[in-house]
């Protein structure tokens, strides 16, 4: 028997912010309810977008690479540990943050949690008016193997949330390992590829009411 051979679809983030691309009136981003905050200081705040440098207040460390959204005026900043900065250094929560006048809006509200992997599922090709209209998330969020820490050899949720981070939705939990994820747009499901109890498993959701499609 061949082996089964799979294409890692998989887009982690580098660090180059990408130009933005403009938003579509007949579909503008989500509205997240958030304190007003000084104008003047959030633009300040927002001039830096492309700027690479840290803040650390506490135990938690921003980080100031910043990922503009497509086809949103969002970007995104992320969360980890300040003692993690010398150690593994794990996304712990994602911010995402909006235009001048409105705090930013986290996705967990929370460290608790370790974000192994991201990205941006968008319709249409980049360049061609590309719109992000969902986040998708595999995150570690239970010691599984029970030695006491949150790690990499726990096993992972899949979830995705909305482009501005909120209505954060699991889609399924105890998985090994995460193969590949693939967006179809026309439909609006996403596909999974991924091993649990070491069976290679291929399912898929869709986004419409996030429950499984049966073939």
């Amino acid at each position: 028997m061949q082996p089964l051979e799979t294409t890692n679809k998989n887009h982690h983030f580098d660090e180059t912010p990408r130009p933005e691309v403009a938003v579509n009136q007949a579909n503008p981003p989500l509205p997240t309810p958030g304190k007003e905050s000084s104008s003047d200081e959030v633009t300040a705040d927002m001039s830096k977008a492309a700027e690479i440098t840290s803040s650390t207040a506490g135990r938690i460390k921003i980080s100031e690479v910043r990922q503009p959204i497509l086809g949103r005026r969002l970007h995104t900043r992320e969360i980890r540990l300040a003692e993690e900065e010398s150690g593994d250094n794990h996304i712990r929560d994602l911010e995402f943050v909006f235009r001048p006048g409105i705090l930013p809006n986290r996705l967990f509200q929370h460290s608790r949690h370790i974000i192994s992997n991201y990205d941006q599922l968008y319709k249409n090709e980049v360049g061609q008016g590309a719109m992000t209209v969902r986040f998708y998330f595999e995150s570690i969020t239970t010691d599984s193997n029970g030695d006491g820490i949150l790690s990499d050899q726990d096993k992972r949720e899949i979830g995705v949330s909305y482009p501005d981070g909120s209505n954060y939705t699991k889609l399924l939990s105890g998985i090994d390992q995460v193969i590949s994820h693939e967006y179809l747009s026309i439909e609006n499901a996403l596909v999974l590829s991924m091993k649990i109890n070491n069976q290679l498993i291929t399912q898929t959701y869709s986004l419409d009411n996030y429950q499984l499609l049966i073939d």
